[in-house]
């Protein structure tokens, strides 16, 4: 595996950098001199993180502390003042990102994807001209600095729509919409049915880092000392399993798809939906300046919509159609969270 330096480029880079400039990167035994005291030689031999980045086949996994290999192209895509449109349309290839959080979304080894949120892309993009999507996996937190930082063209990702995402970036017109449940030990011992419920008995609570559901649980006031933050939803499940958490919050898809399992339901039952979190919109999200990519595709989103296929991909997924039709971003966008 890839290591980084202590300056944050991979070790292979510095390796590839010192030959290319006959050895007088990185450590010296003789002069003691460090990474960081090259930068300026470095900087005035004119080579650049991204071209070493390039020449060295180094990909990041977003939102992760460990490189690892990726399907993540270094070349970006939506430059300011570019048509990212325009581009996507000429290469026939977008970048999705997506977290591995079926009903919603998926990646599989193959590079194919799965989930209500990459077929309805899919369905989008084809309409736009767009015949392909490259899966970009990441976590819930990483993706809007992912897409910020060029990594992918669109996210496709169970992000739910909220005013301070809102204020990052652009997100389409809903495509999935549902609620959170908890998930609790068989029967609910606790009687948890609400956040105001867990506050109160100071019960053991569980929750994805980066997510909605974890923003709003601190808001109502439920203390990091009680929760326990994870970073997938199995995992949630298991501390419930274990007795290590009395309740787990997530989307009620996400949840209902795991516990079709024998092993993930077992001991565990769902309590809810959770009247503190509401509806929960999820949408493509968008660069702020991808305005015309984003327009493009908010009017394709509608077509499908007409013609039925939104409600059918909606359908196959366990999701209500009639529901995503019922609340819009500009609403969503006004939530807290």
């Amino acid at each position: 595996m890839e290591t980084l330096t202590s300056s944050g480029w991979p070790s292979s880079v510095w390796r590839n950098l010192n030959r290319s400039v006959g050895g007088r990167v990185g450590l010296s035994r003789a002069s003691g001199r460090s990474e960081e005291k090259v930068r300026a030689s470095v900087s005035a031999r004119d080579v650049s993180r991204r071209n070493l980045l390039r020449g060295a086949g180094v990909a990041v996994l977003i939102g992760g502390g460990a490189l690892a290999c990726s399907r993540v192209a270094t070349e970006p895509s939506g430059k300011k003042g570019t048509d990212l449109l325009a581009s996507l349309r000429r290469k026939g290839t977008a970048r999705i990102g997506v977290v591995n959080e079926l009903p919603y979304s998926d990646s599989q080894p193959d590079g194919t994807v799965r989930g209500v949120e990459p077929e309805i892309a899919q369905a989008v993009l084809a309409k736009l001209g767009i015949k392909k999507v490259e899966p970009v996996v990441a976590t819930h937190a990483g993706m809007i600095p992912g897409l910020q930082a060029n990594q992918m063209d669109l996210i496709c990702a169970a992000l739910f729509v909220k005013k301070s995402r809102c204020d990052s970036i652009l997100f389409s017109e809903p495509d999935a919409v549902a609620e959170d449940f908890f998930v609790v030990r068989k029967g609910n011992p606790k009687k948890l049915e609400n956040l105001a419920d867990v506050k109160s008995t100071g019960a053991a609570f569980a929750v994805i880092s980066g997510t909605l559901e974890a923003d709003v649980s601190k808001e109502q006031g439920i203390t990091a000392a009680n929760t326990t933050q994870v970073h997938d939803w199995l995992s949630g499940i298991e501390l419930v399993q274990s007795g290590r958490a009395d309740a787990y919050l997530g989307p009620g898809p996400t949840l209902q798809y795991l516990m079709r399992r024998p092993k993930a339901a077992r001991g565990v039952d769902l309590a809810g939906p959770v009247p503190e979190i509401g509806k929960s919109a999820a949408a493509v999200g968008f660069r702020k300046r991808d305005k015309t990519f984003h327009e493009a595709y908010n009017e394709k989103l509608a077509e499908l919509r007409d013609e039925g296929t939104f409600a059918e991909i909606q359908e196959k997924w366990g999701f209500d159609a009639d529901a995503a039709a019922d609340v819009t971003t500009e609403e969503m966008c006004k939530r807290g969270g």
